[in-house]
């Protein structure tokens, strides 16, 4: 492409101060098909399994998450299960007190920064254990993802029951139409007394 003087590869080759891409005359056809594959869905622009925001997260990742967060799971490196300090509200199941609610976590810190830090440890429970072996990532973005799905459904909760009516009582709403007994007594009162013109004729 060069020789053809295609302006874009010339471009490049002078940019790249004129190093040639080596051939690799030893890589096989099926080598060199997953090779133009990796780079079509994006290549080294592919995020971390923990780096997709959890808003992309299916149901069976959330419920992964809630399960390596209560110790129904076991994490692959043997961190300790987040319950054992924390709990979150609304789960059905009991936590630790030693740490903070998690319910809200999610919406306090956002994806970017709650994903940082379900990189390391907490709390070093093992200082023999090294820190790069604390959660897989998968096993991350299913917390993260458990984590948002909690938070979510507490908003929910507190604005559905913002919208509710108060109760209000019955001078609030003044008063209401009388009884049909009461009406019907009175229409009966009324009619029992003599008007003035019958008054007049009586005289």
């Amino acid at each position: 492409m060069i020789k053809s003087g295609d302006p874009i590869a010339t471009a490049l080759f002078a940019q790249f101060k004129q190093q040639r891409m080596p051939d690799w005359v030893d890589l096989s056809e099926k080598q060199i098909t997953d090779i133009l594959d990796y780079i079509a869905v994006g290549g080294p622009d592919i995020k971390p399994a923990d780096e997709r925001n959890a808003e992309m997260a299916s149901a069976a990742e959330a419920e992964m998450g809630r399960k390596l967060f209560f110790g129904e799971m076991r994490p692959k490196y043997g961190a300790q299960t987040c319950a054992a300090c924390h709990t979150v509200a609304g789960s059905g199941m009991r936590g630790g007190a030693l740490g903070p609610d998690l319910t809200g976590v999610y919406l306090k810190y956002q994806d970017l920064a709650l994903t940082q830090f379900l990189r390391h440890p907490c709390f070093a429970w093992e200082t023999s254990a090294p820190s790069e072996r604390y959660l897989a990532a998968k096993e991350s973005f299913a917390l993260k993802a458990f984590l948002r799905a909690m938070a979510m459904r507490q908003t929910k909760s507190q604005t559905g029951n913002s919208q509710k009516p108060s109760p209000t009582s019955s001078l609030e709403k003044g008063p209401g139409p009388p009884p049909v007994r009461e009406v019907r007594a009175n229409a009966a009162t009324r009619a029992s007394i003599p008007t003035a013109e019958a008054r007049s004729r009586e005289r």
